[in-house]
């Protein structure tokens, strides 16, 4: 639909003059024909040219062209205050993320997931009941799922809120209007802000935290236990490797480093067992941990 052209007729010019009185804006537009205002497109075919107030305007729009429709002239002060009103702009976000809907999690299930999440990895595996470890893992599983789904969800809702705001705090008189919607908008931001809470520990995002501040350590290259991987330039190597991948997981998780142990098996997984010494390497032993060895940024 072609923009809305602000003008005054020459009659209305001729008025405004002899009052000495500004006549209202006129807006020139193709106004969409009673026949078509129930159909999904508004083809220019079926368009007339008249000049309308904006009010009556609007009014006249279907509800295609009112809702998605560029109508106001690019560049000029209605243009753009339609632009940040319409479409995706003001009037989406606050309809948008007001409260929890069919696919939120209910407090009780933030609670249940909690519980997996903060055991250690040991506790999971722990137990010569094969059917309860599986059950274990599985939960676990779900849990990190679901940790998942509301941070998820909680980066959405935060992102609406400031995209709101940042229209309101262009066009200021608009607060009031919006003032409502807004505040749904916040609060479910701080109950999905409590929830993302439960669902992490205080001490595996410090750990994380120093993890990711700190510089590459010493590392035995050159002990006798690496033999089995080579020389001490290709320990060296695969040593700076793993050391890389851990503290890269770990910076880039919710979860206690301790769940990263694992990883330290990649070092001999490629060797032989039937080799000489590779009994003898034991990689969760040597694996660098955050201690007084490593210098750490902060």
């Amino acid at each position: 639909m072609p923009p809305l052209r602000p003008d005054r007729t020459r009659g209305q010019a001729r008025s405004a003059a002899g009052t000495g009185r500004r006549s209202p804006a006129t807006f020139t537009l193709n106004a969409c024909r009673p026949a078509e205002a129930a159909t999904q497109r508004c083809p220019s075919r079926n368009a007339v040219v008249r000049e309308l107030p904006l009010r009556t305007a609007v009014e006249r729009m279907c509800q295609v062209c009112a809702t998605y429709g560029s109508w106001g002239r690019p560049g000029t002060g209605v243009g753009l205050f339609l632009r940040a009103l319409t479409r995706l702009g003001l009037l989406y976000e606050l309809d948008s993320y007001t409260g929890a809907d069919e696919d939120s999690f209910l407090d009780e299930e933030v609670e249940q997931a909690a519980a997996p999440l903060h055991r250690s990895p040991d506790s999971n595996g722990a137990g010569d009941d094969e059917d309860a470890e599986d059950d274990n893992w599985r939960a676990h599983g779900e849990a990190q799922q679901l940790r998942i789904n509301v941070f998820k969800e909680w980066r959405r809702a935060a992102a609406s809120l400031h995209r709101a705001q940042s229209v309101l705090d262009t066009f200021p008189w608009l607060k009031s209007w919006a003032d409502s919607p807004m505040k749904l908008k916040a609060e479910y931001v701080a109950s999905l802000q409590k929830q993302a809470a439960r669902l992490v520990s205080r001490e595996a995002l410090l750990a994380a935290a120093r993890i990711a501040a700190m510089d590459t350590p010493e590392l035995p290259s050159e002990e006798a236990v690496f033999s089995v991987l080579g020389n001490p330039t290709a320990v060296g190597d695969q040593l700076r490797s793993l050391w890389r991948q851990w503290r890269t997981s770990i910076a880039d998780s919710w979860d206690h480093p301790r769940e990263y142990d694992y990883l330290t098996y990649r070092l001999v997984h490629k060797v032989s067992s039937r080799r000489k010494g590779r009994d003898g390497a034991d990689p969760p032993r040597t694996v660098p941990r955050a201690g007084p060895r490593c210098s750490s940024r902060t």
